[in-house]
């Protein structure tokens, strides 16, 4: 579903917003400072009643105005998606506690020092929530327990009852970002309705604390000092792998417990000079690969599977890359 945004509407332009979202996107009305008035968000309101979390309405910014006033939410008692992000400072917050059908919701105040923020949140309807990075990452994540329909989130930076996270019944996509090497990450593996993990920025160097039989879908991006892998073979239902950013990765090996992955990235992985087990691919449809030590023949050497389709390939030489699109171009694959 794509986004499409509004910024600083002065009125509320319905036949518009409902066009857009019958074509099937997400409308986003977002004001970047104090640029509302309470008839303006009454209105707003009335509309998020009719249209639920496929409208949403975003506070960021707000420099030039000061600290965003939580006390405008009371006009918008009836939003389901609401963003409250991308600010420095807040006030007034524990308006945000009278919302009760939050259905999305997204978290970024950066002075926000309150470790018992999330407890008088009305979130057990949420089915979205992101939580991100604050000055202090203090925030305890205990009051996520109730929440019994969140089916994604992400959480920046704080840690703190993390391992609640495990006994949430609907959780299928998991993003963890900033996450310190220090914090242990087992309680992963017991979260059973997952199905995506995205591990982003932080320090670890492996993920080999966690096995899931049913995770499929796994990224690990820019993660400080990463250079194992080797643990890939815990995830036997994996269909999806993206690795990016990580310097220090020199091989990864797939085995026969990788047979269902169907598609994978690997870029911008400088020192990555093995690539081995493709042979064990055998439903594997797109290989992207960029900015590696990997040499395409000792790739193309190994036996790939038949309904491969998408083989792109870049070194960082535009007439290598030339040469290497010629040869994959006529064995068939497109970029």
């Amino acid at each position: 579903m794509k986004d499409e945004r509004i910024k600083n509407p002065s009125s509320v332009e319905r036949a518009l917003i409902e066009d857009k979202i019958a074509a099937g996107n997400h409308v986003i009305l977002q004001f970047d400072g104090p640029r509302y008035t309470p008839e303006l968000l009454k209105k707003i309101n009335n509309l998020c009643g009719e249209l639920g979390k496929n409208l949403e309405v975003r506070f960021y910014g707000h420099y030039s105005g000061g600290a965003f006033d939580g006390s405008t939410l009371r006009f918008l008692p009836d939003v389901e998606a609401l963003s409250i992000d991308c600010l420095r400072d807040a006030i007034n917050l524990s308006a945000l506690n009278d919302l009760a059908n939050l259905r999305r919701l997204s978290l970024g105040i950066y002075g926000l020092d309150d470790p018992n923020f999330l407890k008088p949140l009305q979130l057990r309807n949420v089915e979205r929530l992101c939580i991100s990075e604050t000055a202090k990452a203090n925030i305890d994540l205990a009051p996520l327990e109730t929440c019994i329909n969140l089916n994604e989130l992400f959480v920046v930076g704080h840690t703190k009852n993390i391992d609640c996270l495990a006994r949430l019944p609907a959780l299928r996509t998991l993003s963890l970002g900033h996450i310190s090497k220090k914090q242990k990450l087992e309680f992963v593996s017991n979260i059973q309705s997952l199905r995506r993990l995205v591990v982003i920025l932080g320090g670890r160097e492996n993920l080999s604390e966690i096995h899931h039989t049913s995770l499929e879908e796994l990224e690990v991006l820019r993660v400080l000092g990463f250079n194992n892998i080797d643990s890939i073979d815990a995830f036997p239902s994996l269909r999806s792998l993206v690795i990016e950013d990580q310097i220090r990765l020199k091989n990864i090996r797939f085995s026969a417990s990788n047979k269902h992955i169907q598609s994978f990235r690997i870029f911008n992985c400088k020192t990555l000079r093995d690539l081995d087990g493709l042979n064990y691919l055998s439903e594997l449809k797109s290989i992207r690969i960029g900015m590696t030590a990997l040499n395409i023949d000792s790739i193309l050497e190994q036996h790939l599977a038949k309904s491969l389709q998408v083989f792109s390939f870049h070194t960082g030489r535009h007439k290598e890359n030339a040469t290497i699109r010629k040869k994959l171009d006529a064995l068939g694959y497109r970029e």
